[in-house]
């Protein structure tokens, strides 16, 4: 089973594939929410190109069985 840390590792891993036009990806938690049991969701705040913190964060979701990851 994935830990948090692992999860962390994997989203980052995810995010760094990405073409992200600039922007910035900053880590800010790891959350578990009882509704989805087998998922870790990894929170970024996001910044422009131009270093402004963007209006809500993204999340990244990590199979915590299979290690599958996706964004939400």
């Amino acid at each position: 089973m994935i830990d948090q840390v692992v999860a962390r590792e994997m989203a980052e891993q995810f995010i760094a594939r990405q073409n992200l036009r600039g922007h910035k990806y900053k880590f800010a938690s790891v959350k578990f929410d009882e509704r989805w049991p087998i998922e870790w969701g990894v929170v970024f705040d996001v910044y422009s190109p131009q270093n402004t913190l963007i209006d809500g964060p993204i999340v990244i979701l990590v199979d915590k069985n299979s290690g599958a990851v996706r964004s939400l």
